[in-house]
């Protein structure tokens, strides 16, 4: 499915009528590509234990994040102004996952409400920095977030983090 989706956005990039719709063409791929990997791991939501699942969920997002980082980078730049195009970021794409956060969240009682959009934020950078930054973390720490070992750790780290 991600290669058609690919392959139509390649064929489609020709026939923008403008900037505006291009941006958003390649935002929503980034979106749709998240949104698949989130469908397939809230399927059996209901039928797994909800911290291994959860924790699993945290570990996922991260190997995406350390794969696109520019998922981050992206929500950074335009989530610096209150204009049409982070409106559209947040409508759009943004909303249901947070609110697909929110009922996950909701069905474990030792989630408290009024923490939920601190959760929401903890996770998406916490999960997303090392990789968006990436020079800057070999250079400080000599670990190159790009290596699967370090992937794989940040991904432990996130979960235990999130969900000790």
């Amino acid at each position: 499915m991600i290669f058609k989706q690919n392959q139509q956005f390649a064929t489609d990039s020709y026939y923008f009528k403008s900037k505006q719709e291009l941006w958003k063409a390649a935002a929503g791929r980034i979106f749709d590509q998240l949104r698949e990997i989130f469908e397939r791991l809230f399927e059996d939501i209901d039928a797994a234990d909800r911290r291994a699942r959860a924790r699993e969920i945290i570990r996922e997002y991260v190997r995406f994040a350390a794969a696109h980082p520019e998922l981050f980078r992206l929500m950074v730049e335009e989530g610096k102004q209150s204009d049409a195009r982070m409106r559209w970021l947040v409508d759009t794409h943004l909303k249901p996952f947070y609110e697909r956060f929110g009922q996950f969240a909701a069905n474990n009682s030792r989630v408290n409400r009024e923490f939920l959009p601190h959760a929401f934020y903890a996770l998406a950078g916490g999960a997303s920095m090392i990789f968006a930054i990436r020079p800057e973390c070999r250079r400080l720490t000599g670990l190159d977030p790009a290596d699967t070992k370090v992937v794989e750790t940040h991904a432990e780290f996130m979960a235990r983090l999130l969900l000790p």
